[in-house]
């Protein structure tokens, strides 16, 4: 992965979730999640693995 990239699950989530219609899917950003873990099934080690990259995504870069 490139420093601009996310991983495919990642990428998955938003695409498929956290699309421009999303408020008549869910009420909130969590309500999108519940249905990410309901549709999908993903197992605690991907949620994990998604929850850090969102972390580390969020963080501001810093360059040299």
């Amino acid at each position: 992965m490139t420093e601009n990239s996310v991983s495919r699950p990642l990428l998955h989530l938003f695409l498929a979730y956290f699309h421009e219609d999303w408020d008549l899917e869910a009420a909130d950003w969590q309500g999108l999640l519940d249905g990410y873990v309901r549709d999908e099934e993903p197992d605690a080690e991907l949620l994990r693995l998604l929850a850090n990259e969102i972390d580390d995504v969020n963080q501001p870069s810093i360059r040299s």
